[in-house]
């Protein structure tokens, strides 16, 4: 299992623990405590434990980092350094009795496999639904601008034609010079 550190730069070695919230950039004052996450490098409190003279969890907080960054061996004992941790005692109970029961792993391999299906046709679902959204816009413009170009080619054709009448040309006459029917030229007239 590779294990990937958040911020592994010499000067944040020891820091192993991270505590994030949402901070206004101006007057760095939180969001009224609505956004946190707490963030614990794995790989980094290993490193740290290993480099300590006892090398052991002191707290509940790194007994519950040790658990979870090692493998636990569903045949071996609990590690003694966590045999005093009452909670991670159930816990790993919990999981010796779930990965050994082959009916309850399949039943959460399906139940797993249905979430991510579901999340897949949900995502797939958005995405059509922007895609017709933008298909169905794309096309109500191109129509308006089609319109509009019509129109505008229609003014343009009325104007020239009311021009050209100011200067004295026959109907037929400006039907050939702006080679349209004789018809358009009657009606815009």
């Amino acid at each position: 299992m590779t294990i990937y550190t958040l911020f592994d730069d010499e000067s944040e070695s020891e820091f192993w623990y991270n505590h994030f919230t949402m901070l206004n950039t101006r007057s760095f004052r939180p969001l009224a405590n609505h956004w946190h996450l707490y963030y614990i490098e794995l790989d980094k409190f290993l490193r740290c434990l290993k480099k300590r003279t006892n090398a052991m969890p002191e707290t509940e907080l790194e007994e519950w980092s040790y658990f979870i960054g090692n493998i636990q061996d569903n045949d071996a004992p609990l590690d003694s350094v966590l045999n005093h941790n009452t909670a991670i005692q159930e816990v790993y109970k919990m999981l010796k009795t779930f990965t050994k029961d082959d009916r309850l792993r399949e039943q959460y391999r399906l139940h797993e496999e249905f979430l991510r299906v579901q999340s897949t046709e949900r995502e797939l679902s958005k995405k059509l639904k922007q895609d017709y959204l933008f298909i169905t816009n794309a096309y109500k413009n191109e129509k308006e601008a089609r319109q509009k170009e019509k129109e505008a080619a229609i003014e343009l054709t009325k104007k020239s034609i009311a021009f050209m009448q100011k200067k004295g040309s026959s109907p037929e006459e400006i039907a050939e010079i702006l080679n349209i029917p004789l018809e358009d030229v009657l009606k815009y007239k």
